[in-house]
Order: structure tokens, then sequence, then C-alpha cells
């Protein structure tokens, strides 16, 4: 311990003595660790850190398995299936995470919340207790139950001012009067954004095929993943037979059901992003440790006579080595010291930059965790640019008391180190630049896809109509209908819409057979984003009618009921052009009832990128609002906010301010929210893309940066070391230009090894890419030309700076060199 104490204070009185080196070594290390300690604090608190409930590894979701991938919801007759019959799960629960809304009224101007409806064992699955109240029990789920109410503690605070007397008393919630029975803990929020939490209430013949809920449950004991996976699949047959699914005992139908980690589930979105982002800053942190090992080399060189008179003395080679690496950890403490503070200061600035669709719901910051990574990340740091100094000085240690001259060089192994230093950051440059070059080629396809509706003058917004005013969908027909007019009169407003869901947004997606088809057949069934909408949808969002016609006021209740299709659901479906005419069912109807039932096609739209801008525009079959089963009204109403569009003749932003007046002169108590242009809908859709691309090309920045400083350092030393051997070639008649052709070669050597070795490594590191990637190949030859063109261009720039002052020098001036 006395030596390496000792070994610590002579580093730190070197580092005092070298202040140039010092402040360089630590900004470089500073920056490049902080960058990896602000990406692993969001990744630590998205991924790795545990969930706020106990026994977090024991809680799973069921998920349905089909041929077009997972679905993680299923229906209220499946959950009452499971409940009775499986034996792997203590507990089981379900709620739904659309994020549907509650209008609150009372107490203040009508507000939309954020909420959920939940089944009355939800929290005694996910073992979390009300702070303040009683939980849900089966009293209050039971159907027509009475109307109680969880709230969140930041909601309790905001609207209710932290009232200790809230619980017990009552709330107008979607014009009910809602009795509050508990306050849930601060750190409570599942589903994300949620702060009011209902019971389910929901009859189990409320549709075998009518997905829509998540469905949790906590292991039993002795019960594991993989086992309750098996159990899944056993039941669900068991369930699809039990409700007349007469593919069930096909052994092979592709339909099944397994169960997931709640903890890998939950962060799903985000893994693969973030640890591509942190491979980028680790390999930013290893160009870093490069650029380091290379100044510790120079320096090292300086100090040759010193570290050899300590040999002479009696201090063993090893000895010598374990002092320059002792001075290269504490070099690395000190930068992974200030990497820390940076970073902590780096994550808000860092969620700032995060698309709203994409905020992490957990709370980030530097924890123990955190400070864990960093410490091990600044030790291995300080070992990878310490240990080949210590070890390049432990071979040479003797040589500079051999040499007669007080000269000191780095000896042909230090040089041959440095070069290999300057390859591998190259290489990983490369690699980086490459990345990025791929992610922003397919940031740019994103934003020059068309989305298939006209978005430069369109206003939009949401709000929630309540199940109990608005369960009847003629009552929906009348409001929006009343809400058009209203809107459209507006001095400045050219049309406007309601619909279940606007291009971009999350809707309904379900299946429908064709008439005349075996529903079991490719042909037969459509499985289709379905979106009610009211008469002006297509004219407000400038979706062209390519064949038939759109919507009118004769499409009414009690008529012929009528779809429109889009123009890739009538090529895929009905390829010989009759699908204008043909007839449809929602689902597959009672033979009873097939006649009221059908709908027939009377035109077909344009494509729409319905679901985002990255995937092809899906099958859509459009509805009239007039015409909608009560059944389904009711789905869409308790679970899917409306939207709302307004098309302006002018600036859309002018009306932002008139269309809440406009809403509230139809329903005084109807709040409006999520107030967006056309514009911000579709600048939404690409903020993953966006974000991606920013950071990956920042961070391929920051390392094109480094390279070119390694580069260049490394020249310019091998210049200055070659002083006077220079001189001597120009004293025998050298040409500027050949010493300037000598310099570039072996700088130049080195770089286009380096690129060859990064190009093999960019082929490999962009597969990993490919789930961000869309318009392009993650092989994309023109994102791997330009990176190599833009390192080779910086290269040779730092290599031609050193060359040139090497041909410039003065042979008289050279040859005094010592």
């Amino acid at each position: 311990m006395g030596t390496l104490m000792t070994d610590i204070r002579h580093a730190l009185r070197l580092f005092q003595k070298s202040p140039g080196f010092t402040l360089a070594a630590l900004a470089t290390l500073a920056l490049a660790i902080g960058a990896n300690t602000a990406i692993f604090s969001v990744a630590n608190g998205v991924l790795f850190a545990p969930l706020p409930y106990p026994d977090p590894d024991r809680l799973c979701f069921v998920v349905r398995e089909n041929p077009s991938g997972s679905s993680p919801t299923v229906s209220v007759p499946r959950f009452e299936f499971w409940h009775q019959h499986s034996k792997s799960f203590s507990k089981l629960a379900v709620y739904d995470d659309i994020g549907s809304g509650f209008n609150l009224t009372g107490d203040g101007p009508p507000e939309r919340i954020v909420g959920s409806r939940v089944s009355y064992q939800f929290l005694s699955v996910l073992g979390v207790v009300p702070a303040i109240g009683r939980d849900l029990n089966a009293e209050d789920d039971k159907p027509g139950g009475r109307k109680v109410a969880l709230l969140s503690d930041g909601l309790w605070r905001r609207r209710f001012g932290g009232d200790p007397h809230l619980v017990g008393r009552t709330i107008r919630l979607n014009g009910d009067a809602t009795t509050v029975v508990g306050i849930l803990p601060k750190s409570f929020d599942l589903p994300t954004e949620s702060e009011i939490w209902v019971p389910l209430q929901e009859v189990a013949a409320s549709g075998a095929d009518v997905n829509y809920l998540r469905l949790v449950g906590r292991l039993a004991k002795g019960a594991t993943l993989e086992s309750a996976s098996a159990e899944a699949a056993v039941l669900d047959k068991k369930f699809r037979l039990s409700v007349g699914d007469r593919d069930a005992n096909d052994p092979n139908s592709r339909q099944s059901a397994s169960v997931t980690s709640v903890r890998q589930s939950l962060g799903k979105e985000f893994r693969q992003p973030l640890l591509i982002l942190l491979g980028a800053v680790g390999f930013v942190l290893l160009i870093a440790c490069v650029n380091i090992a290379n100044l510790q080399l120079a320096r090292a060189a300086t100090r040759q006579r010193e570290l050899a008179l300590r040999s002479a003395l009696g201090a063993s080679a090893g000895r010598v080595a374990r002092q320059l690496l002792t001075e290269s950890l504490v070099l690395a403490l000190g930068g992974g010291l200030l990497g820390v503070g940076l970073g902590a200061l780096a994550i808000r600035p860092l969620l700032a930059l995060v698309p709203a669709t994409l905020k992490p719901a957990v709370p980030i910051g530097v924890d123990g965790r955190v400070l864990l990574f960093s410490l091990l990340l600044s030790l291995l740091s300080g070992l990878l640019f310490g240990l080949i100094p210590s070890l390049q000085r432990r071979r040479e240690l003797a040589t500079p008391l051999r040499e007669g001259s007080a000269r000191t060089t780095a000896g042909p192994g230090g040089l041959a180190a440095r070069r290999l230093l300057v390859i591998g950051e190259v290489a990983l440059a490369l690699i980086l630049l490459v990345g990025a070059g791929v992610l922003v080629r397919s940031f740019l396809s994103l934003v020059h896809t068309e989305p298939g509706f006209d978005v430069d003058k369109v206003i939009t917004f949401r709000m929630s109509l309540p199940e109990g005013k608005y369960g009847d969908p003629a009552v929906v027909d009348r409001f929006g209908r009343e809400l058009e007019a209203k809107l459209s009169a507006i001095p400045g407003a050219e049309s406007a819409t309601l619909a279940a869901a606007l291009p971009l947004g999350e809707g309904p997606d379900i299946s429908f057979t064709i008439a005349g088809r075996d529903p079991r057949s490719d042909l037969g069934s459509v499985d289709a984003q379905t979106r009610p909408i009211s008469n002006g949808y297509f004219k407000t969002l400038g979706i062209p009618i390519e064949t038939g016609r759109g919507f009118d006021d004769g499409d009414r209740a009690g008529g012929r009921n009528v779809a429109v299709v889009s123009a890739n659901l009538a090529k895929k479906y009905f390829s010989d052009g009759s699908a204008i005419g043909s007839r449809i069912y929602l689902g597959e109807p009672d033979p009873e009832s097939r006649e009221e039932a059908a709908l027939t096609i009377v035109g077909i739209a344009a494509d729409v990128h319905e679901i985002g801008l990255e995937q092809a525009p899906p099958p859509i079959v459009y509805l009239p609002y007039s015409q909608l089963d009560a059944g389904f009204n009711q789905i869409l109403v308790r679970l899917l906010p409306a939207s709302v569009a307004v098309r302006a003749k002018g600036s859309p932003a002018a009306l932002a301010a008139q269309v809440e007046k406009a809403v509230w002169s139809v329903d005084p108590d109807q709040p409006v929210t999520n107030i967006l242009l056309g514009t911000e809908v579709v600048g939404q859709s690409t903020g993953r893309a966006s974000f991606s691309a920013f950071l990956l090309g920042a961070l391929a920045i920051f390392a094109l940066l480094l390279a070119a400083i390694g580069i260049y350092g490394v020249l310019a030393y091998l210049v200055e070391q070659r002083t006077r051997e220079l001189g001597v070639r120009f004293a025998l008649g050298a040409s500027a230009s050949h010493v300037l052709g000598l310099v570039l070669k072996q700088g130049t050597t080195a770089v286009a090894i380096g690129v060859a070795i990064g190009l093999a490594g960019a082929f490999a590191a962009t597969r990993a890419l490919k789930s961000l990637i869309v318009g392009v190949s993650e092989l994309d030859p023109l994102a791997f030309a330009l990176a190599t063109v833009t390192l080779v261009l910086v290269a040779f720039l730092a290599c031609a700076i050193p060359a040139w002052r090497a041909s410039k020098l003065d042979p008289l001036v050279a040859l005094q060199r010592d």
C-alpha cells in the first residue's frame, strides 16, 4: 500500500509539472466518459433498473402469437378463461393501456385526463398499496357497479391541492358522480402517463375477438417463465375451442400464446436504440483511449533517460512499468470524476432532445449503478491507454543509457505501437461514421416519404367522448355533424371532420370477411385498420377517392351499410377490379344477421401511411359514423379518444384559439387536448429516426475529430523524431516534394489500413441498425462512400500539415538539433 501511495503522489507531481498534457488528457477523458455516463443513465433507468414492485421478476405478460407476430392484448373472455384455468399464476389482472381519456369537470375548467380501466386485482398483482384510502375490490368491478376511481399522486396535488379529505368525496368523471377511493403512491406509473384508474366492469360476453386489454400476472410459487409459456399454449388452444374457433385443432395453425417478463416488455421499444447508442459511445471512448495512449507514448519518450536512470539505480522493469500504469489509472480516475459530473449535467439536455413519443416513463439520473459503471469504465480506460506505454517502456528502458546522445527517441517499437493505435482509431471512427451516415440517409428517406394526405393547412386535436353520453352511435353521428358545421363556420376554416383516429395515430385493427369466400382462405379474411369517420374526412385530409365515391348525407342508419376501402386492400383482395359493389362483413357474423351486417364497398381511397411513415400503407376500411354498430361504437368511445381535423384556408395556426370555443358551443363539458398542426403530426412520426440520426451523427463527428487529432499528433511526433534524418536528406539533395511524399506515405499507409479494417467492421456493425432503417439498405453504398471519403479527406488533412512542415525544414537548423 505504501508503494502505491508513493506512486500516486509521484504521478500527481508529474501531472502538475505537465499542465498541457494533463488538461488535454483530462478533457478528452471527461467528454468521452461523460457521454458514456449520460447514455448509460438512460439505459439504466429504462432497461436495467429494477421495477418498483415487490419481486418484479415474477411479473409477466401473456401475449397472443399469430402469423403476423405477437400481440400484447387479450379480450375479456380470454382473461376470464385464464383466470379460471391457469395454474402458473397466483394472481391475474387486466388493464387497458391505449391511453383512453376521462373528462374531469367541476372544481375548475374541463380537463381530459389520461387513465386506464383495470380489473380489481390490478394493484394486488403488482404488489402496490394505495398511499391513501383503499384498493378496488370485487364489488367495484362487477358490471353495473358503482362509480369509483383511484387517482395518481400528481393529479391529486395538481387538481385538488393535495386535499387529504378528498378520499370518500365525489368528482365528476365523464359526467358521472364518481367516488375517489384511493390515492396511489407517487412512483406508480402504469400504464405510462395514466392519472386515473377505474374498475373495468366489463361483462365476459363482450366479444372473444375484441382484444384491447393487457393481461399481467404474478407467477405462482415454483412456476417459471418456461413452464408458464408451455401452459399458455395449451390454454390458448382450449379457449379457442370453447368459443368455436374451427382452426383450433389445426396442427398447422400459427395462433398460440406465450408469456414474457414485464421487465423485458416495458423496455422493448427502447432496448435496441439504447444498446446501439451505448456501443457508439463505447467506440468514442476507445478512440479517446487511443489518443491518450499516443500522448502517453510521446510523453514517456521524453522521460526515457529518467526511467532508465531509475532502472540503473535498482528499480526493476516491472516496477517502472507499474509506476507508468499507476499514472494512467490516476489520470483515468480524474477524467472519470469529471466525466460523471458532465454526464449528470448532460442528462436533462439529452432527455430534452428525445421526442415526446419516446420519453421514458421512469426517472432518469445518476444512481449507485451509474456511479459503479463510471468507476469501472474509468479503471478500464486507464488500463487500456496505460498498458501499451507501460509495456513499451519496460522493453526499452536500457536503450537510452546505451546511447551516447542526449537525444531520445521512441524506438522502433514505440513508433510501431503508435501506428497501430492510429489504425485502430481510424477503423473505429469509420464504423461510427458509416452507421451515422446510414441513419441520416434513412431519416432523409423518411422525411421525403409522402404520407398520403395533405398536412400543410390542417390542425388536429383530440377529445374523449364519455360512453354514458355518447354510447349511442346516433348521438356520436349527430355530435359529429354539429361539430363539423361549427368548425367549418370559423373564419378562415374550410372544412372539418371527426374520426376515431387520424393518419399516423393509433386506431382499431379489425378483421373482415369477404362475402362469398371461405374466411379461412388467404383471400377470404381481411385484417385491416378500421376508421369510423364523418363525411368531411376525405376532403379535410386531402385523401383522393380514386374510384367510386366517399360518404354523403344519404349514408344513414337504417339504409344500406357502406364502406370505403384503401387502394392496396382493393388490389390485394379484388385484383380483377371488382371491389366496388362487393360486400364485406365485420368479423364473422351469425348466419341470421349476415344480410343486415353486410357492408357494400362504394369507393376506393388512395393509400395512406396510417400507422407510421416507416411502415407501408396498411389495408384500411373506412366506415361512416352514422352506420356504426352500437357495440362497436361503445368500445370506441370507451377506449379511444376521438380525433378532429380542421382544414384552414390560410394559416392553420390561426385557428387554434377558436377550435375550443367551437367545441364548447356543441358540448360545454368537452375538453380539447393535443392541439397539433398537421406538420407536427408528421414530425412526431419521424421523431425516433431524427433522434437516432442526430445523436449517432454527433458521436461520429466527435470520433472523427478525435481521430484527426490522433493522426496529426502521431505524424507531428514522427516528424519531430526524424528532424535530423530529414536534415541529412535535404543536405544530400532531397527535394521538398520528396520529403513531403515520404512523410505523407507514413501517415496515409496507416490510414489506408485503418479504412480497410473499418469498412469490414462497418459491414458487420450496420446490420445491428436494420430495425432503425427505413427506405435504404443497411449496406447503403452512398452512406459507405460518403463516410469513407469524409474520413479520408480529414485524415489526409491531418497528415498533410505535419508533412508540409517537414518539407519546409531548414537543413542547417535540422542538422544542429540534438
